[in-house]
Formats: C-alpha cells, structure tokens, sequence
C-alpha cells in the first residue's frame, strides 16, 4: 500500500508539472501516435488526464490515513476511463480505432485495480481490517 501511495503522488505532482507544458505547447503530443495541437489534446485528453490525477491525490491521501473508501478508486479510474473513451468515440471525437483502444486499457486497469484490492488476499485482509469499527492494522501490509 506504501509504494500505491507513493506512486499516486508521483503522478499527481507529474500532472500538475506536464499539463501546463502541455497547454503552453511545448511538448511534443500525440493521440494514438498521430502529433495533435495543444489546444485539440488538451480538449480531448486533458479532462481524463486531470481527473486520474484528482483520484490519485485521494488515493494518497487516504492510504496515508489509513482509510476505506480508497479501496474502490482505483477500479473506479479504470471504469471511469472505458465511459470517457466510449463517449469520445461515440460522440466522433476521436476515431473508433482509439477509442476502442482505449476503453480496452482503461478495461484491462479496472479488472486489475479489482484483482488487487478485492482477490490478493493480503491486501483484502488490510481493508477488512481497516472496515471493522475503524481499527487499524498493527502492522503495514507491504503487498
């Protein structure tokens, strides 16, 4: 739980430092390996981009404080990303090819996140111990 936590903060701090080089033009940005404008790929990848960073930051926090509700985040941001994706593609935003590419990996996030949190053992045992009458786990689950 440790190295999620310390893997959300890193992409937060990521996000706030790239989306205004992004927006700014200064570097160089592709959707599906085709270069994009600035302004077109912060209007198509910019929101999911902000929004992943947002639940990161919650992620952190939460994990740090030893919290619950951090445990559905992850599947979450992975569902979240296969409803944008579809949208975008449905909406003609993006050709269907990406979009499918796309609602594919936030898929493939989403069954993971689920696997992580709620299958490997270990970690369910945390959260089960985190749910009972707000206690905390004695020891760090380093899963």
């Amino acid at each position: 739980m440790v190295v999620g936590a310390f893997l959300g903060a890193v992409w937060a701090a990521l996000t706030a430092m790239v989306l205004p080089l992004a927006a700014a033009g200064a570097l160089p940005l592709s959707i599906a390996g085709e270069p994009i404008p600035a302004r077109g790929w912060m209007r198509v990848a910019g929101p999911p981009v902000i929004a992943a960073a947002l639940v990161m930051v919650a992620f952190t926090a939460g994990v740090a404080g030893r919290r619950a509700w951090t445990r559905p985040l992850a599947p979450l941001l992975g569902a979240g990303i296969v409803l944008y994706s579809a949208t975008l593609g449905l909406a003609g935003a993006v050709p269907p090819a990406v979009a499918a590419r796309a609602s594919l990996e936030g898929l493939l996030l989403a069954a993971a996140a689920f696997w992580y949190f709620y299958r490997k053992p270990g970690v369910a045992a945390y959260y089960r111990c985190l749910r009972r009458a707000g206690q905390t786990p004695r020891e760090p689950v380093l899963d």
